[in-house]
């Protein structure tokens, strides 16, 4: 490949990016849960995971644990969403409607954690844990999928589960209480590219590099009564972004600008959780708030400055604003077990679509969601082995299909004069667990 088309390729690169729509999305876990057992029991854990995965439920939930514990699980998410939106003829100036699947393809993921008490002496007890908690495609670390701004998609199901989810955290207990801090981290991208289209004997540059977002969760969890956990757990909003500045110059004279987007975000939470064990069975209720208010759209913003300092911009591009409103869910979940080693379970949850009416230009879609799944669960500990659990379930869920009209005359739009969908989901997965 000559230099000449090398440097045409990573500009025309970078308008790619700067014309198309990053999709965001919700963090993975925000729509299945953690653990194979959790999960089955309608994704709840906010009082009573008690494992590694409470490193993501509940911080302090770790203080439940009984022995040191790691393991290892892998999933497989399968969606079946229709969108229904309208293509446009500019020679004849008609519109026709038109239906067609969205992200009509399987993925699989892997999940592995560890719980440990932390050792303070050998008469002190187990007053602090240490969780680490990890979640990823099987395929990827990072991905990021760009498109149209007025592209009819399904924002919190198409590419939500393409990112990499680290989820570590310490607890302390005193008796009944228990109360833990965490951190959420995911990854992000950031980059420089210089070009100069009108000397070809300069060498071009590009430079990427990935790092790490930050964000805090804490929890608290009573146990007033043997058996029964009361929670509560805040996880901050979540953020990672690219950047992507650009010295271009095309001819003699040099072009400074720099394209940013939000490429996945997770909202504010604050979720409330009881449990209640008995000697065969328990069962467990989460009430989660999410505050997608705050929802940023990933819409790349193009700022162009009037020096390579960047310290003033010339002209700058505006985001839509996605129009996102808080919601509210429930899961309500159980586990009965007919013989010491088995664990049979089952859940429903109901999840609040944070979409607003796609009355503008863009064309989200996406209604509520309802979900039932159930598992089983083997522990051979219970039969006199080692402490050994595996652990399998399964998922089913329906988005609810809706419609909305868009009142003013925008043709060309694939939205106008409506725009619908929805659709369901399968998940399934299978996770080992051993503890000593």
């Amino acid at each position: 490949m000559s230099a000449s088309s090398s440097r045409f390729g990573i500009l025309a690169a970078v308008a790619v990016v700067s014309l198309a729509s990053i999709q965001a999305s919700g963090n993975p876990l925000d729509m299945f849960g953690a653990g194979a057992a959790n999960i089955a029991m309608g994704g709840t854990g906010t009082a009573t995971a008690d494992s590694y995965e409470a490193a993501y439920y509940n911080p302090a939930a770790l203080g439940l644990a009984e022995r040191v514990e790691f393991g290892a699980g892998a999933s497989v998410y399968r969606p079946w969403l229709e969108a229904r939106f309208n293509s446009y003829d500019p020679v004849g100036k008609v519109t026709s409607p038109v239906s067609g699947r969205r992200f009509d393809r399987a993925q699989a993921f892997l999940e592995a954690g560890v719980v440990a008490p932390i050792p303070l002496g050998k008469d002190l007890g187990r007053h602090l844990f240490f969780g680490l908690h990890v979640y990823s495609p099987a395929d990827v670390v990072y991905s990021v999928v760009a498109r149209e701004a007025t592209e009819p998609a399904f924002p919190l199901y198409e590419d939500r589960n393409r990112r990499l989810v680290l989820n570590a955290a310490l607890s302390g207990r005193y008796k009944w209480l228990m109360f833990g801090l965490g951190i959420s981290v995911l990854p992000t991208v950031r980059g420089t590219v210089r070009m100069d289209l009108a000397d070809t004997s300069l060498q071009d540059y590009l430079g990427i590099d990935v790092g790490f977002a930050v964000s805090p969760n804490a929890g608290l969890l009573f146990e007033p009564i043997d058996g029964l956990t009361l929670g509560i757990a805040y996880r901050a909003a979540g953020k990672t972004r690219i950047e992507l500045p650009v010295d271009a110059a095309v001819t003699e004279v040099p072009v400074f600008l720099t394209v940013n987007a939000a490429t996945f975000w997770t909202p504010h939470q604050v979720s409330f959780g009881i449990g209640w064990k008995g000697k065969n069975y328990r069962v467990a209720g989460d009430v989660v708030f999410s505050m997608f208010s705050g929802f940023q759209m990933a819409s790349p913003n193009l700022n162009l400055f009037k020096d390579s300092g960047r310290d003033q911009v010339s002209s700058s591009g505006t985001v839509v604003d996605a129009g996102f409103r808080d919601t509210a869910s429930v899961r309500l979940g159980g586990e009965f077990r007919p013989i010491k080693p088995v664990a049979l379970r089952a859940g429903f949850s109901w999840t609040q679509s944070p979409l607003s009416a796609q009355s503008g230009i863009t064309n989200m879609l996406g209604g509520d969601q309802f979900g039932g799944s159930f598992g089983i669960g083997f522990d051979a500990a219970e039969v006199g082995g080692p402490h050994i659990k595996v652990d399998a379930y399964f998922m089913a869920a329906a988005v609810i299909d809706n419609t909305d009209s868009k009142l003013e005359l925008m043709p060309s739009n694939p939205g106008y004069p409506s725009i619908g969908g929805g659709g369901w989901f399968l998940n399934s997965g299978l996770s080992i667990r051993f503890g000593f």
